[in-house]
């Protein structure tokens, strides 16, 4: 349904050049929800915008469908930008329009009659759970309400594809997850191919079918959203499953853990260990003691599911003699299990004195 081949994009700052898209090449099945994943900086809003336009590219193509958009002229465009919505992270709501007015907009752009402006808004705001606020302005509604009427318009002129520029970045938790729950539900229903740009690995893991990694312009890492995010083969994705981790370490055992491989360190390691499919479901850590002799304790875990596929992760400190470490290492390996070793941990200044 969409795909960029080599998408380059340069802004002057200054006077001088800054590329901010390197060649992007993307490839969306339709009615798939594909998300893209980056830290501020990385280009995902520009990317976005390319998609439909809103910012042409300095190079490269753009299909929706089997239309080129890039090769379309000021008038074809206009028509092709009807089959794609985009929903924003701050609204874009019309403060002196009604929500059934500000729904209605696209409709009257289109040249839709009234009376056909009517039905579909009265549709779409069923649709959304706001019937009851046809009449309200955005200044009366909650940051919730606001987005719903942004995906009520973004639909309303029944588009193929949807694209969403952080939409829940300005949300709190519960909402963000109601209106996940409400993308899917869209999704779901009229098969629309949806591409989410956001720096929240909770929102790709919740929604996505596949991921793109976006880094400096570049997509460094790309495939099903499970694949990516349980082995994922760059710095940068490994930070992203692992966001909270250190967090969630007690302070103390933070302050007195070193890199794995620095000199001297022979106090117990802190590993990191990863579990997919059955493997979150057996009893990894007592067949350790068991086996190998080790003391184990367990410092944070959790278990989440991606694709309707758990996947867990555990931080324990592992004591024992080296050898007996080095072999249960080896054991988690030959169950497909991902070890990283965070480091040592040093003993307590007064343990030590």
């Amino acid at each position: 349904m969409i795909r960029t081949q080599a998408l380059t994009k340069t802004f002057t700052v200054a006077s001088r050049p800054l590329e901010v898209l390197k060649g992007v090449s993307l490839s969306i099945d339709a009615g798939a929800i594909h998300g893209i994943i980056g830290r501020s900086g990385a280009g995902k809003s520009t990317l976005v915008r390319c998609l439909n336009l809103l910012e042409r590219p300095t190079s490269g193509q753009v299909w929706v469908g089997d239309e080129e958009l890039t090769a379309l002229d000021p008038a074809g465009l206009r028509a092709a930008r009807h089959r794609i919505g985009m929903i924003f992270q701050h609204f874009n709501l019309w403060s002196s329009r009604t929500v059934a007015d500000n729904i209605a907009l696209p409709l009257e752009l289109s040249g839709w009659a009234r009376p056909e402006r009517r039905r579909r808004v009265a549709e779409l705001l069923d649709l959304v759970g706001l019937a009851d606020k046809a009449n309200a302005y955005p200044s009366a509604l909650s940051g919730g309400q606001k987005q719903r009427v942004g995906i009520a318009r973004a639909l309303a002129t029944r588009p193929s594809v949807l694209l969403c520029d952080e939409a829940t970045s300005a949300l709190d938790p519960e909402t963000t997850q109601a209106i996940l729950e409400l993308l899917r539900t869209i999704n779901r229903t009229f098969k629309l191919t949806m591409v989410l740009i956001t720096h929240e690995m909770a929102v790709v893991r919740t929604l996505a079918d596949r991921v793109s990694v976006l880094d400096q312009g570049s997509v460094i890492e790309e495939g099903r959203t499970f694949e990516v995010f349980t082995r994922p083969r760059t710095a940068l994705t490994r930070s992203f499953v692992n966001e909270g981790l250190e967090h969630d370490l007690p302070p103390d055992l933070r302050a007195r853990l070193r890199p794995a491989g620095s000199e001297g360190n022979t106090g117990p390691e802190v590993w990191h260990i990863t579990f997919t499919g059955p493997a979150a479901n057996t009893p990894v850590m007592s067949e350790l003691v068991q086996r190998f002799g080790l003391s184990l304790n367990i410092l944070h875990g959790r278990i989440e599911t991606i694709q309707d596929k758990p996947f867990g992760q555990l931080v324990v400190e592992a004591d024992g003699p080296p050898a007996a470490r080095a072999a249960a290492l080896a054991a988690l390996s030959h169950k497909n299990l991902s070890t990283e070793v965070l480091g040592h941990v040093i003993a307590p200044a007064h343990a030590a004195a």
